[in-house]
């Protein structure tokens, strides 16, 4: 019998395995573990987790009990299709029988009630896990707070983060990056401010929940920071975090010089953007595609082109590999300007660097 469920449930002929599972019992042959792990598995797969349940409670009502895979399984079904109340009722089962629900079960649950905004709920389960022994990790957390941030619920994603502070739980940088995304977000730079120096300092507790050294914000923790700043136009005070960042070891990457650069081209602070580029090569931190076409289409903007083509030729001199928007932009400069030899010219040496010109390449040439 087990052979042939085991083949029809590997096939999804559920129906027919189902068939065979009543017709071994009609006959009085005890279904084994080997058995119901494979009906289980197989019928939770097909999203079929009720009948999966009733199998289940038909092995609790057997000699053969349920493991605790077998539960955690079925709970996991219940959680895919939302239905929060049966895999309550299922772990309270699961502990009745003996076994002590893990960080996968509880994760599990706590990811479903989240992801649906059911998040009264995901805390009761959360004080449940913490009350059976089973600590929540960073993850558990993440999965709690990251949707709060997606509602631009900052006030109970801060308080989610005190409460795996109560609990010495390492909340490294990943979960303060997504508070200080969704306070700057929400207009509260001040106050993603203050949490920067606030961790640096460790005066949030983080000295005792990272082993004594402190929360030490990294290059992204600065980066939101100094991206919230220049988009408020306060690039003096986004420079400021910059050399604060420096002073505590911390390098600026391309992100960061990227961030100033599509600042001052914003501003048609080209000079300065052009100066900036030139400090990041000089920094060791060596431009990429990204920052060279936020520059080049702030040149061609300004009808700059001949400068443009210029930061194209250091461009490609440097290695760095023009994209489609690359050419494009420049093309449409060349072409606005009249010059339209040295547009061919580009997009012969588009095609020759197999580059694949886009719809808006060509629009770019018949237009001009």
């Amino acid at each position: 019998y087990n052979c042939l469920i085991e083949g029809l449930c590997k096939g999804d002929r559920i129906d027919e395995a189902l068939r065979l599972y009543e017709l071994m019992r009609g006959n009085n042959v005890p279904a084994d573990i080997f058995t119901y792990n494979n009906m289980i598995e197989c019928i939770s797969k097909l999203g079929m987790v009720e009948q999966a349940e009733k199998v289940l409670k038909t092995m609790e009502e057997s000699d053969c009990k349920p493991d605790k895979f077998i539960y955690t399984r079925v709970i996991n079904g219940f959680c895919k299709l939302g239905n929060f109340k049966n895999a309550v009722v299922l772990l309270g089962r699961m502990k009745e029988a003996g076994y002590a629900p893990d960080a996968v079960v509880f994760d599990c649950i706590i990811g479903g009630l989240c992801k649906t905004s059911k998040f009264d709920e995901a805390l009761v389960v959360l004080k449940v896990s913490i009350e059976a022994g089973c600590e929540p990790d960073e993850v558990t957390y993440f999965s709690i707070v990251d949707p709060l941030c997606n509602m631009e619920d900052w006030e109970s994603a801060l308080r989610v983060l005190e409460l795996a502070q109560e609990r010495k739980c390492p909340a490294t940088n990943l979960l303060y990056s997504r508070l200080m995304k969704c306070l700057c977000k929400t207009g509260k730079v001040e106050a993603a401010c203050q949490l920067l120096e606030d961790l640096t300092n460790g005066s949030r507790g983080s000295e005792q929940l990272l082993g004594g050294d402190g929360c030490k914000p990294d290059v992204v923790m600065y980066s939101i920071v100094i991206d919230a700043l220049c988009a408020m136009g306060m690039t003096d005070e986004g420079f400021v975090v910059v050399k604060a960042m420096e002073e505590r070891g911390v390098k600026p990457d391309a992100v960061v010089y990227t961030i100033f650069l599509y600042a001052f081209c914003r501003s048609a602070r080209l000079d300065d953007a052009c100066r900036l580029l030139e400090i990041m090569v000089e920094a060791g931190c060596y431009p990429d595609v990204i920052s060279y076409n936020t520059l080049l289409f702030a040149l061609c903007s300004a009808g700059q082109e001949e400068e443009a083509c210029r930061l194209f030729q250091v461009m490609v001199e440097t290695g760095i590999e023009p994209n489609v928007f690359t050419y494009t932009q420049l093309i449409r400069a060349l072409c606005s300007t009249k010059k339209l030899e040295g547009a061919r010219h580009l997009f012969n040496f588009m095609k020759l660097s197999k580059c694949v010109p886009d719809m808006e390449t060509y629009k770019a040439l018949i237009l001009g």
